[in-house]
């Protein structure tokens, strides 16, 4: 009995081990059983290897320590805490095998375990909660910090308006100290004409969650003060609203600041309306500026000026009009509206608007136009015009017209703002004619310029007075708007002025023109040496010729300015206009100017034709002297005379046969008239001498070539004719003198000159020896054919000896 009993104990036992074994082995919760004094894992569940992430056997022998990140004496003194049981719960930081950081709550219990004490530890990983309880108690302290750190007041209030919670500031905005409630009753201290706006509030809070407001309230010093708020209803758990959290500020400064901006609300208005009419009017000048400095005429500027001030102004009738202050005349250049039929007439300049206001140089204002007396008879479409002003405009502080404005009789009268406007387009204006007059006049004296040059160069490179003179006429009549121009010359043996040029005639009168000094108009001209005037046909009476001239050609304006050169008359310039014209006097200037360009063109021909004339006769006489030279040789030298004429003759053929210009053939007619002058300084009982010369003799003889270098080389238009005078004894082979030249290095007029020479020396007979036949002489020449002569003058000379 007993040793069955026994048994059964054993073996109930056993399988309550392994009961346990299997649950402490299968349970989730991590477990571990530790050795309190040594810090020894005994043992782990799959669960702990599991969350450690170690296997089993290495888990097993690991100290407590390896896992548990605080100073092992401090894990040791809690291990110790456990086991006398003084503390069984704790908060450790425990370190996985991946070297993860995890926060775990462990509980640890002693046991008896095979007599030995255990502390069976159950492990829950808390990381994840510790982070949300950290961050809601960071969230809670960073609002309770916010909350009291406000500048703004924040309360919670009942729906019945009493305090549950207020912050620090709610108090300290109030005046009030903390905790000292100034609204005890819900809105006690509200200002009763705010406690509608309060109810309203209230109400549309309930109804939409959410409200806006601002209400006075009392300061504990007894003030009313502003706040606004915004208000949040607050909901308990089922719905239910049952809270309502303000945040209001205090915006008293903020409402006496508005009273402040009402008060001065209408002056912002009229600064604003102001302002407004200022931008208009800058607008207005920006866009009236841009056109006017792009334009380049001033139609086109009175256009486009009309066209904005009548937009600008929404008035009725606009105009610009013009002063012809020559012809005392206004002409409307431009007109809008009412005036627009008057565009391009013209009116007398009455001295009532001349002196009101361009003399006075002021603005006019009228309250009726179409009944103002300064203008009646002036502004025959003016009869619903009513309020006008009258700007005048000028350029270079010279009048140039009116700008006018006006608005029919129903309507309001001009602001000073549009007045000051006008004022400025005017001036605008002004200057933007003033710059296109200077860029015209610029243009006009480029163009004069031009013309100028144009002339010179004419004068400069033409010897034919018609050409220079039809040219001439051409840029006068192109450069100074006329319809015809003519040139008369004087002819001073008869005392006349006689046609040279013309241009722009219908007929050929002109050209019969012999105008006598005594005449009206262009004999004035030159006997008085003055610009001569005719813009009239009643003043054409007292010349009948010119009248007839007048008539035909339908001319209505003459002008006749005298040609002056060196201070001598030299003729007339006349200029014809077949439509009215009042020439400025920089038109006359000009005119002037190229008469003066004519009268040089006059007086530089007929200096050429002079020059040319006496250079002809200096040439004449030229030739003469040499001529008389080459005589006085012959005459010395009987033996040779006639032999200059004859080698001058044949060298002159042969040398155009050969090719050599003709310019060259005056220098080698010279040279061949010249070839024996410096025998002169050869002594006569040598050059005469009958017999054969000494050694000493020759020497001396051979010197004249060198001796007519001396005597020619100064003469300076002889100096291109020294090559024969100089060469024409030297060889071909080089065995000649002076120099001893040799083949090209001679002259080609030296090497054809010695060739005739030669020829006409053995064909003519000399004291001391007979002539040659023709025939032994070429036969002699052919033989000498690259020795003494050039072979390839000889060749030709040979060829063309017969026409020669």
């Amino acid at each position: 009995m007993d040793d069955t009993s026994s048994k059964r104990d054993s073996d109930i036992s056993r399988v309550s081990e392994e009961l346990l074994q299997l649950m402490f082995r299968k349970h989730d919760a991590v477990m571990l059983l530790i050795e309190p004094v040594s810090g020894r894992i005994v043992e782990a569940n799959l669960a702990a290897e599991k969350f450690y992430g170690y296997p089993h056997e290495k888990l097993k022998g690991m100290l407590i320590w390896d896992i548990n990140t605080m100073d092992p004496k401090q894990v040791a003194e809690e291990l110790a805490r456990a086991a006398r049981e003084e503390r069984n719960y704790f908060i450790f930081s425990h370190r996985k095998a991946n070297g993860e950081i995890s926060i775990v709550e462990v509980h640890s219990s002693p046991i008896i375990l095979d007599g030995n004490q255990i502390l069976f530890s159950i492990i829950h990983d808390i990381t994840e909660r510790k982070q949300i309880e950290d961050a809601l108690l960071e969230s809670e302290e960073k609002y309770r910090t916010l909350v009291e750190s406000a500048d703004d007041s924040i309360i919670l209030t009942d729906l019945e308006g009493k305090h549950l919670f207020a912050n620090s500031a709610y108090y300290s905005n109030l005046g009030y100290r903390w905790m000292e409630d100034p609204n005890p009753g819900g809105f006690d201290n509200v200002h009763p004409d705010d406690m509608q706006q309060i109810r309203n509030g209230i109400k549309m809070l309930l109804e939409t969650g959410t409200g806006m407001g601002s209400y006075r309230v009392r300061h504990r010093n007894g003030e009313w003060v502003y706040r606004s708020s915004k208000s949040t209803l607050i909901h308990d758990r089922a719905g239910k609203p049952n809270s309502i959290l303000t945040i209001s500020r205090d915006i008293t400064e903020q409402k006496k600041a508005e009273l402040i901006l009402q008060e001065e609300n209408l002056e912002r208005k009229k600064i604003e309306s102001s302002l407004r009419a200022r931008t208009r009017e800058l607008e207005t000048l920006f866009v009236i500026s841009t056109h006017l400095s792009l334009l380049q005429t001033e139609d086109e500027m009175f256009v486009r000026t009309v066209r904005e001030v009548e937009r600008a102004l929404e008035s009725d009738s606009v105009a610009i009009i013009s002063l012809d202050p020559e012809n005392n005349q206004f002409r409307f250049a431009h007109a809008s509206g009412d005036l627009s039929a008057m565009s391009g007439t013209t009116c007398n300049c009455t001295d009532g608007i001349y002196k009101t206001i361009l003399i006075a140089r002021q603005l006019y204002q009228t309250e009726t136009l179409s009944s103002d007396p300064l203008f009646q008879g002036v502004f025959s479409a003016a009869q619903e015009l009513g309020p006008a002003m009258f700007i005048p405009l000028f350029s270079r502080e010279q009048p140039f017209g009116i700008l006018l404005v006006a608005r029919r009789k129903d309507r309001y009268p001009h602001s000073l703002e549009e007045i000051r406007l006008l004022t400025t387009v005017g001036e605008m204006l002004g200057n933007a004619v003033n710059r296109v007059r200077l860029h015209q006049e610029t243009i006009r004296r480029f163009e004069h310029l031009q013309t100028l040059r144009a002339v010179d160069q004419v004068i400069a490179s033409s010897i034919d007075l018609r050409i220079t003179l039809n040219i001439l006429l051409n840029h006068v009549i192109t450069q100074l708007g006329v319809d015809a121009a003519s040139v008369l010359l004087l002819n001073p043996y008869q005392n006349t002025l006689q046609f040279a040029a013309s241009q722009g005639f219908r007929t050929r009168q002109i050209e019969s023109a012999n105008v006598q000094l005594n005449d009206a108009y262009a004999g004035h001209s030159v006997m008085e040496r003055r610009v001569v005037k005719i813009l009239s046909r009643a003043d054409v009476v007292k010349n009948p010729s010119f009248a007839r001239l007048w008539d035909e050609e339908k001319f209505t304006g003459y002008i006749c300015v005298p040609l002056i050169a060196k201070g001598e008359v030299k003729g007339v310039l006349e200029v014809y206009s077949r439509s009215q014209f009042s020439p400025d006097e920089e038109w006359v200037e000009f005119l002037e100017t190229l008469a003066g360009q004519a009268a040089i063109s006059v007086d530089n021909t007929q200096l050429f034709d002079d020059l040319q004339r006496a250079n002809v006769e200096l040439a004449i006489a030229y030739d003469a002297t040499i001529e008389g030279w080459s005589h006085a040789m012959d005459l010395r030298d009987r033996e040779t005379e006639g032999h200059t004429k004859r080698v001058t003759q044949i060298t002159i053929s042969l040398a155009r046969i050969m090719g050599i210009p003709e310019k060259e053939l005056l220098h080698i007619r010279r040279g061949a008239l010249l070839h024996d002058i410096g025998k002169m300084g050869i002594p006569d009982h040598i050059l005469l001498k009958p017999a054969k010369l000494t050694k000493e003799e020759w020497h001396i003889m051979r010197q004249h070539p060198s001796y007519a270098l001396e005597m020619l080389q100064p003469i300076y238009y002889l100096r291109h004719s020294l090559d024969i005078p100089y060469c024409h004894h030297e060889r071909w082979d080089g065995t000649g003198y002076p120099r001893g030249l040799k083949g090209e290095q001679i002259p080609l007029s030296a090497r054809i000159f010695a060739v005739v020479d030669v020829w006409d020396a053995l064909t003519t007979s000399r004291p001391y020896r007979k002539a040659m036949s023709k025939k032994e002489v070429l036969a002699y020449i052919k033989k000498q054919r690259g020795t003494h002569f050039d072979p390839y003058v000889v060749d030709v000379f040979l060829k063309e000896i017969k026409k020669l």
